[in-house]
């Protein structure tokens, strides 16, 4: 493939992990365990093919209103993955990191380590990391619409559209993923766990990407 098969920015829904832990007589704080380390590993080997941003889809505001004994097990993992995992990557690829959703939302702890990470990365300009936790779209809107006329991307959290987006697990919706982004987006819909996966599956993506044809309402 060359840079002009390649998508500009990748998004990936990582679906299915509590299910892959019933699946394997897992513990919840298993399955997200090895769900942040995969989701570390499909941001590196993107940007080492080329791709200049990925976005990751880690908590929506919905997934918030699960019981709290399922966002334990999810706010301790990506909270590790923020601090211990994802650091690694983005020093590597002198990515930014952006996060895109409330913070208020969140637990303390897991709100200070975003904070920490994106401050630690703001003048990187390698690539681009966006991650989404606690986000809504409709929240995107109320936090970067301007005084007069409609937002336009570059205003938005996540500030520039999306080529390709993959969401695994089975389910076949965006499921409030960066709509406004992912207008002509490429869309992938795999039927395995994240958690399944490994790195030829994530270069198998970029593969079918490759060969599509796009015509962007042209």
């Amino acid at each position: 493939m060359t840079e002009a098969d390649l998508p500009r920015h990748v998004g990936l829904i990582p679906d299915g992990t509590r299910r892959w832990a019933r699946a394997r007589d897992a513990t919840n704080a298993q399955a997200y365990d090895v769900s942040i380390r995969k989701r570390a590993e499909f941001a590196e080997l993107m940007f080492a093919r080329g791709v200049q941003s990925v976005s990751l889809y880690c908590l929506s505001r919905q997934n918030l209103g699960r019981s709290p004994s399922e966002l334990a097990a999810v706010f301790q993992a990506e909270t590790a993955m923020v601090r211990e995992v994802l650091p690694q990557v983005v020093e590597l690829y002198d990515a930014r990191v952006t996060h895109a959703g409330l913070s208020t939302l969140l637990p303390d702890e897991y709100a200070a380590s975003l904070q920490d990470l994106v401050a630690a990365t703001a003048q990187h300009a390698g690539r681009h990391l966006y991650l989404l936790v606690g986000y809504d779209p409709w929240d995107e809107i109320a936090a970067r619409q301007p005084a007069t006329g409609a937002p336009k991307v570059e205003q938005l959290w996540i500030d520039r559209p999306l080529d390709l987006v993959i969401r695994t697990g089975g389910q076949n919706r965006l499921s409030n993923f960066a709509p406004l982004q992912s207008g002509y987006a490429e869309l992938i819909f795999d039927h395995r766990y994240f958690n399944d996966l490994e790195a030829p599956d994530f270069e198998e993506y970029l593969r079918e990407f490759a060969q599509r044809e796009r015509h962007l309402g042209l």
